[in-house]
């Protein structure tokens, strides 16, 4: 279904039509996939723009983060096992 309109409008006349989901798992899944992914960003060495002033906490007052090493999370190495 395409919608067209103003967004806050179109939302506003759906968000009565919409029925709450009993089937849970869905939703239990995404929470896992997100839990796995922050720890994986946890894990994740960061390069900052500036170098790290060896004082402040916890970014080192570098700047903004401009690149992420990618390392395989453990869950996704031992599905393809």
């Amino acid at each position: 279904m395409g919608l067209v309109g103003n967004s806050r409008d179109v939302l506003r006349a759906l968000i009565p039509t919409l029925q709450r989901n009993q089937d849970r798992s869905f939703l239990e899944e995404a929470q896992r996939g997100m839990k796995d992914w922050w720890q994986l960003m946890e894990e994740r060495p960061l390069v900052h723009a500036n170098e790290d002033d060896q004082v402040s906490d916890p970014a080192g007052n570098s700047g903004s983060r401009v690149a992420c090493r990618a390392i395989e999370s453990r869950a996704r190495s031992a599905m393809a096992r």
